[in-house]
């Protein structure tokens, strides 16, 4: 599980990368799940920058969905994603829409 607070590099790095599409009203941020960027964690940095949450004040992930599947689903070494590049997860967290998809995209809606 992904341990988060304001010390957490990966998170800081990724929250920099988090965009706002107005024309979507999504928040967007794109990784290729390679040195300790994984699925939770960029979804848990997309939740906070569209919530405006600091990520250690977000429920807690696992909560709602299984972090260790998800990022197993995602994970590069396996293969699953370049066999279904199609493949997305869908799932509701904190209030929002979030989508994981296999090409390293994690979208958020707070619709």
């Amino acid at each position: 599980m992904v341990q988060l607070n304001d010390s957490n590099e990966d998170a800081d790095e990724l929250r920099e990368a988090v965009t706002y599409d107005s024309d979507t009203g999504t928040y967007n941020s794109r990784s290729n799940w390679t040195d300790g960027e994984t699925p939770s964690l960029s979804v848990a940095v997309t939740v906070a920058a569209a919530t405006e949450t600091p990520v250690e004040q977000l429920r807690p992930l696992a909560e709602v969905i299984d972090t260790d599947a998800l990022d197993r689903i995602f994970d590069p070494s396996s293969g699953a994603a370049s066999r279904y590049p199609s493949t997305s997860v869908s799932f509701r967290y904190e209030e929002c829409h979030v989508t994981v998809y296999a090409d390293g995209r994690t979208v958020v809606s707070r619709r």
